[in-house]
């Protein structure tokens, strides 16, 4: 799963839509963790340990990191925009942070 989850598309600049993308990556690692969440209550019935599922939860992680990433470029995407219609005259500069 890890090695597809990595050639996603949402994880190049150029995704047509990566918050569709993240939320069906989301979907499919959800029902894994609940699966997931079977197999050690199963597990714990019968008293048998069972691996810590490391690849899951880094695909996990990752899924977060890459949606803050898309965020964070809708935001300065749209700013850089909003900014490109804006005229000099038009600039008050007594409302910008320092």
């Amino acid at each position: 799963h890890r090695e597809g989850f990595r050639k996603l598309n949402m994880f190049n600049f150029d995704s047509n839509d990566p918050y569709g993308e993240v939320n069906v990556a989301h979907a499919e690692i959800k029902q894994m963790e609940d699966h997931m969440q079977e197999l050690e209550d199963n597990a714990n019935l019968f008293e048998v340990n069972l691996p810590e599922f490391k690849q899951l939860r880094a695909s996990r992680k990752d899924l977060g990191l890459v949606k803050e990433v898309w965020d964070l470029t809708k935001i300065v995407t749209s700013s850089m925009s909003d900014w490109k219609t804006t005229l000099w005259s038009e600039i008050d500069i007594e409302t910008m942070n320092c």
